[in-house]
């Protein structure tokens, strides 16, 4: 079976998967990186903290990135994420400085 590591991107800092798994496919990769986000996400919604992660890569033996999974990847099925997208555009629209007035 190939080996697959899953490098977590978090802002500006990338920690590298120094073990890396074995699975059957990039599909099966897929997944897991999907299932591990939203775990992620999880941990981070019951202790209110602020989530830094952003994708995570899959790669390869030899380096190569193969698929990035991205947050709105791990919550698709879960959240609606046009209706996700909608209200974070609300939601900088509101916290956005207003133009001074001439």
């Amino acid at each position: 079976m190939p080996k697959f590591y899953l490098h977590l991107n978090e802002q500006d800092i990338r920690k590298e998967d120094p073990d890396g798994m074995e699975l059957h496919d990039l599909a099966a990769a897929k997944v897991e990186a999907r299932e591990s986000m939203r775990e992620i996400i999880a941990e981070h919604l019951t202790s209110a903290t602020e989530l830094k992660l952003r994708s995570i890569e899959i790669c390869n033996d030899a380096g190569e990135t193969l698929a990035k999974v991205s947050l709105a990847d791990a919550i698709s099925g879960v959240v609606p994420v046009e209706t996700f997208e909608e209200d974070l555009r609300n939601y900088l629209n509101t916290r956005s400085p207003r133009p001074a007035s001439a």
